[in-house]
């Protein structure tokens, strides 16, 4: 729609009279330095005014112009304009890598997202030096479930690859990117190491600690990899102080020291359920975890309280039992020994 706007009048093109003031031929500098300004400073609607301006002139400044028409049309919600101002400057500049990142942003905003991943591969393929470029690339393709692809593109930039230190090797993002797709493709030790990576250097949020350390929850995995837990115990700790109300890292918390320290898990799962009384996964761990401990009573009214959430039959007929645990016969008399000669007595 913006793009109509633009071209057939909605903002005027060029000549002299503009709404900004009238414009000598020799101001193209000028102009070319306020478009670039508004485009800083987030003024879209004038930015695109401006570059239309240019635009219109069709002289060496048209590859910018297009370039920035296309994200100012973008941040005006104009996603379908912002690609044919990109496709219009690419059919002089085929190759620029500012034009294809343009055309491949405007496809993800419309949902195109291997059409949007193609065009990365073109931009990055034109500036392989630019690392920006690669990050937007390998995101996009772990996310459409290309992990190896996102891997081949990020690991060399790193140095993961056994090559040295390369550009991203101290980018938070770009070793987040590599973890998600390592644990995607079921490298978890891998996995393991490159959020470790991640955290030392950024700050990670308290969600981030979660996402990683969540991939100790399966028992396989701590199994297999004994630091798993003491690595996840140490991040969702971490998300528990950054966030006292956070019902994962508690659960999680719980789910790790049940083995060990089951009084300490009970603890975490009770201020998982406290923090979010609907939380399927801690009530029905809480349940499980007061049953083995002999709390029958507590387990029965957590049983029946996951019992009203859940709707899967295998898991609901799980709880059925927690709710409804088979009585405990009663013990046998004890016979104590009979005096000699007498006959057995039986405690009262």
């Amino acid at each position: 729609m913006f793009l109509g706007l633009v071209l057939l009048g909605g903002l005027p093109l060029g000549g002299c009279a503009t709404p900004w003031g009238k414009r000598e031929p020799n101001d193209s500098e000028a102009e070319l330095a306020a478009a670039r300004s508004a485009s800083r400073q987030g003024e879209w609607r004038e930015a695109a005014g401006r570059w239309a301006e240019i635009l219109h002139r069709g002289d060496e400044r048209s590859r910018e112009a297009c370039m920035g028409l296309s994200r100012a049309t973008l941040e005006l919600g104009d996603a379908a304009g912002a690609q044919r101002f990109a496709d219009l400057g690419l059919r002089t500049f085929s190759r620029d890598a500012d034009l294809l990142v343009c055309r491949a942003e405007a496809l993800v905003a419309q949902g195109f997202l291997h059409s949007a991943e193609t065009a990365f591969e073109a931009a990055l393929a034109a500036a392989p030096e630019r690392p920006a470029i690669a990050l937007d690339l390998a995101r996009l393709s772990n996310d459409l479930g290309r992990s190896e692809a996102a891997l081949a593109v990020l690991e060399p930039r790193i140095g993961t690859d056994g090559t040295g230190p390369g550009p991203l090797a101290k980018d938070p993002r770009a070793a987040r990117i590599v973890a998600d797709a390592q644990r995607r493709l079921g490298r978890i030790r891998d996995a393991f190491d490159s959020y470790a990576r991640a955290f030392e250097l950024a700050a990670p949020s308290s969600g981030d600690l979660v996402h990683a350390a969540s991939m100790a929850e399966a028992e396989h995995v701590r199994a297999e990899l004994p630091r798993a837990a003491f690595l996840a115990g140490g991040w969702l700790q971490r998300a528990a102080a950054l966030d006292p109300q956070c019902t994962r890292a508690h659960y999680l918390l719980g789910v790790l020291a049940q083995g060990a320290e089951p009084a300490v898990a009970a603890a975490h799962l009770r201020r998982a359920v406290e923090t979010d009384p609907a939380d399927l996964d801690a009530l029905t761990a809480l349940a499980k975890l007061q049953a083995r401990r002999g709390e029958i009573q507590d387990s029965i009214a957590m049983a029946e309280r996951a019992l009203a959430l859940e709707t899967d039959p295998a898991k609901r007929t799980e709880l059925e039992r927690l709710a409804k645990p088979e009585p405990v016969p009663e013990a046998p008399p004890v016979e104590s020994s009979p005096p000699s000669g007498g006959a057995p007595v039986r405690d009262p």
